[in-house]
């Protein structure tokens, strides 16, 4: 049996749904295809180029198109995400960052 990541299987889905011009995620902002989230996941996973395998990226936990996409973007990236909650004031977003390890 063949080993994959979560993030090979999602790119594989992410396709296979693209290639049926289906809409993956409906928002408050709007809609998202698949075609568009891939599109997007993959400028997120550029932008995280040379966290190390497995770092912590705090993802602000929005119910939101952009969020969905930063979350698999640092997966595929290789490091791991970390929701943050929206609406933190300072102190307790650094409190909680420090608690989980973030240094990003």
């Amino acid at each position: 049996m063949a080993s994959f990541s979560l993030s090979h299987l999602l790119r594989e889905r992410i396709g296979l749904h693209a290639r049926a011009g289906r809409t993956a995620l409906l928002a408050r902002e709007g809609s998202a295809s698949y075609a568009e989230l891939g599109a997007r996941v993959d400028g997120c996973a550029r932008r995280f180029r040379g966290i190390p395998r497995g770092g912590l990226v705090g993802v602000p936990a929005a119910r939101s198109v952009d969020s969905v996409a930063l979350f698999f973007g640092v997966m595929q990236a290789g490091a791991c995400p970390c929701f943050i909650e929206p609406g933190l004031t300072a102190a307790a977003l650094l409190s909680r960052a420090h608690a989980v390890g973030l240094r990003r």
